[in-house]
């Protein structure tokens, strides 16, 4: 096993490996549930990487990069 492996033979997350999962899945995922304020508008800081915005049924993707990144949904008709 290389000393770089994420997994073992049977698949076990190693030192390494899990380690990669925790800051991967824990700290440097953004996952929020938030309340728009009177004017239908929040802010919300996030890590580069593509996102799935999602608010009554309606779903939006959005890539955050260097730039500051806005979104607009329209709901309802």
């Amino acid at each position: 096993e290389p000393k770089a492996a994420l997994f073992d033979n049977d698949w076990n997350p190693t030192l390494i490996g899990q380690h990669w999962i925790d800051l991967t899945r824990k700290r440097w995922w953004t996952e929020e549930t938030m309340t728009t304020d009177e004017d239908g508008k929040l802010s919300l800081r996030g890590f580069k990487g593509t996102y799935s915005i999602e608010c009554d049924a309606v779903t939006e993707a959005v890539t955050l990069g260097n730039e500051k990144a806005a979104v607009t949904l329209r709901l309802g008709k």
